[in-house]
């Protein structure tokens, strides 16, 4: 019926492929995979102890104040305090008198929000001229 010895006249293949070819391959990927696998956690892990200095840890300093730890990478050494130095600098600029543009031509101040906006509600606060046109200009 089946001959182990084709005659080359039937167009493929006749004789059967060993098991054994197939399990050392079989058995090489699961080696090759598992290895990979491991030498990957190895690496990630190394990286994980290197990526910080030794004795810097951010989380007890964002969880004491009730903060969540931000996403990766931290820039700053002290997010929080940063941030509450900046909004400070904000908030003292916001409520002094001073000058912005110091030019012949033109000075220009600011002055406390606060006393800004009693101004506006009392209509007293001074406001620049409405830019002329030419054609305006013309008429003149």
């Amino acid at each position: 019926m089946h001959e182990a010895k084709g005659t080359g006249t039937e167009g493929y293949e006749t004789t059967d492929m060993k098991m054994s070819v197939i399990a050392i391959f079989l058995i090489g990927l699961g080696v090759m995979l598992t290895g990979g696998f491991v030498s990957m956690l190895l690496f990630v892990r190394a990286l994980e102890g290197a990526s910080r200095p030794a004795g810097m840890t951010l989380a007890p300093l964002l969880e004491a104040e009730g903060a969540a730890l931000p996403i990766e990478p931290h820039l700053q050494q002290n997010p929080l305090a940063e941030k509450e130095a900046v909004l400070e600098a904000v908030q003292e600029h916001l409520e002094q008198y001073g000058i912005v543009i110091d030019e012949a031509e033109m000075q220009r101040a600011h002055i406390p929000i606060e006393r800004a906006m009693e101004l506006v509600a009392a209509g007293e606060a001074p406001y620049r001229q409405a830019p002329t046109t030419a054609r305006e200009e013309s008429r003149q």
